[in-house]
């Protein structure tokens, strides 16, 4: 195909939610001829919390999609995308262009008075290689001040720009920098621009407020151009909009999950820490599977390693560090606070491998081991727990009332599983959730002569608040 055909071809973009629209929208505005695609991977939004490995591999897998749809240019429209993936992606597709986003510290470090900057960005863009090295490069002789506005991809993502929940969260982040003096914020997220006049209103007209978005649809310009890719078309370009989730359905919560907005699979790169981060409005409770670490607080620090399991209340600031040579490997779940629910005043850790056996015998033979109920501080679940399956056994076939949420997860051994009238295979990493009708049976099966091991949380139809 010649340069001439392939300039007809469109620009892909991608991110994990809507924020990447705001350098689709600056390039709409460059560029008016040329053909858009825009995938948003709402199935996985937000990717700040994730690992970078978990959005690397995300990354490539939209990379090959868009591809398919011949992209001539992709725009990695998220700063933590960029972090984690944009290296990797130049290295594997040779051939591709890539254009990604970089956290505008040299105009800020150029232009400020006070010697004071802001940047608002995601852990996970705070932890990449990129952010480190634009520190590195352009920041010499200037205070950079940091915060990860917990919640806030969340909260634009579900179309919530104008609210006091946002208004909140900015706050948090902003008036502690503005009293050490700052004169700019930097947005090193590419949702954030969708907040700059709440942002304005609280740093006032003598800070400045850097998007990038601007400077990145100029970079698009300068390689098309350079690669004779522009499009040759007299008439507006054609756009395409596609996500990975429900577009009928904000993701405040999970595709499938009720009662918890998220469960994921995590890991923390060796000898890597998490920013400083304080969970707004839900709670967090991690299952260590793999590797060591600590977490702290401001009041205790706990070693992690695999059987450890922690209940991280909202409002509750935290680190996890990494001090192993291996990724810190963990479950994940998130679960909103409700109205009226009494709140732990600090984190709580469970040693799953010193924890008594809370029972032996239920629709199986074998250990269970309670890790956390509503009297530990659970919110919308009732309880998490760990169970093991003597070889060769199997549940009697049994359903719960109308409205239970119930999940099991493989961790180790072969499992196959009854739902209703299906038996499916349930290698370790996977999970299935019970429909929760009422009147579908279920049970798990050990056919090996191992034991097996698999996470379970669920909420009953009888729930009650601890309050």
């Amino acid at each position: 195909m010649s340069s001439r055909d392939k300039a007809i071809d469109p620009i892909g973009f991608f991110d994990s939610g809507v924020g990447g629209l705001s350098v689709f929208g600056a390039l709409r505005n460059l560029l008016p001829n040329e053909n858009l695609i825009y995938l948003a991977d709402q199935t996985h939004v937000p990717y700040g919390p994730r690992s970078l490995s978990q959005v690397r591999a995300f990354s490539e897998g939209i990379t090959r999609y868009l591809l398919t749809q011949d992209a001539k240019v992709i725009v990695v429209a998220c700063n933590t995308a960029s972090a984690a993936a944009l290296h990797h992606l130049r290295q594997v597709y040779t051939q591709v262009l890539f254009v990604g986003m970089e956290p505008a510290v040299k105009p800020a470090a150029e232009q400020t008075h006070s010697g004071v900057v802001g940047v608002l960005a995601t852990p996970a863009t705070f932890q990449g290689e990129l952010y480190a090295s634009v520190i590195e490069r352009f920041a010499n002789g200037v205070t950079v001040l940091q915060d990860t506005c917990p919640g806030l991809v969340m909260e634009i993502d579900g179309g919530r720009l104008d609210t006091p929940a946002v208004q909140a969260i900015l706050e948090r982040a902003l008036e502690p920098m503005l009293t050490r003096g700052i004169d700019t914020v930097v947005l090193g997220c590419t949702h954030f621009p969708f907040v700059i006049p709440t942002i304005e209103k609280i740093v006032g007209p003598e800070v400045r407020v850097i998007d990038p978005s601007p400077a990145v649809a100029r970079q698009v310009e300068r390689l098309l151009d350079a690669n004779s890719l522009r499009s040759p078309s007299m008439s507006s370009g054609q756009e395409r909009f596609l996500t990975t989730g429900d577009p009928a359905k904000p993701p405040s919560k999970g595709a499938v999950l009720k009662y918890v907005n998220r469960f994921s699979y995590a890991t923390l790169e060796a000898q890597a820490s998490t920013t400083p981060t304080i969970l707004d409005g839900e709670q967090e409770i991690f299952y260590i599977l793999s590797g060591k670490g600590t977490v702290t607080t401001a009041t205790q620090t706990a070693e992690l390693h695999s059987g450890i399991a922690v209940l991280m209340p909202a409002q509750c600031e935290f680190i996890i560090r990494n001090t192993g040579e291996a990724p810190l490997a963990m479950y994940l779940i998130a679960e909103p606070c409700p109205e009226g629910f009494s709140l732990n005043e600090d984190m709580l850790v469970v040693n799953e491998n010193t924890t008594p056996v809370s029972s032996s015998t239920a629709h199986w033979v074998g250990i269970v081991k309670s890790l956390f109920t509503t009297s530990d501080g659970l919110g919308t679940l009732e309880s998490i727990l760990t169970c093991q399956f003597d070889p060769m056994t199997f549940f009697h076939p049994h359903s719960h009332g109308e409205g239970t949420e119930e999940v099991w997860v493989t961790i180790t051994g072969d499992v196959y599983v009854l739902i209703g009238k299906q038996i499916r295979h349930q290698p370790p990493g996977t999970a299935y959730m019970i429909p929760t009708d009422g009147r579908t049976p279920h049970a798990n099966f050990n056919v090996s002569d191992t034991m097996i091991n698999m996470f379970y949380f669920a909420r009953y139809k009888d729930h009650e608040l601890r309050k």
